[in-house]
């Protein structure tokens, strides 16, 4: 962005699934959080159905996304491995490869 995102301001959208008014509330809270930082930065927050929701997530077509999970098991590598290593699901939906990390 060679630095001049502030100047020049951007737009991004964030989806969230048709239905699910608990996603509903954070896309509108990341928009109202990003928007109050710069009236150059906006927020489009649109409703999707939801296999076309999961199928850009998956992809990694979605800038932003919001998804829920829970823990399997209470137990530190039940979090850090599917964020933070690169055969992780929710590092691989986010594109997040650190193999030197490993």
């Amino acid at each position: 962005w060679g630095g001049q995102v502030w100047e020049k301001g951007f737009k991004i959208i964030v989806l969230y699934n048709t239905g699910n008014e608990v996603r509903k509330t954070v896309a509108e809270m990341l928009k109202e959080n990003i928007e109050s930082l710069n009236p150059k930065f906006k927020v489009e927050v649109r409703a999707v159905e939801w296999p076309i929701y999961l199928k850009a997530m998956v992809k990694s077509q979605l800038p932003v996304f919001i998804i829920g999970w829970l823990a399997d098991y209470p137990d530190p590598d039940n979090f850090v491995f599917p964020y933070m290593h690169s055969e992780g699901t929710f590092a691989a939906w986010q594109g997040y490869v650190t193999p030197s990390e490993e």
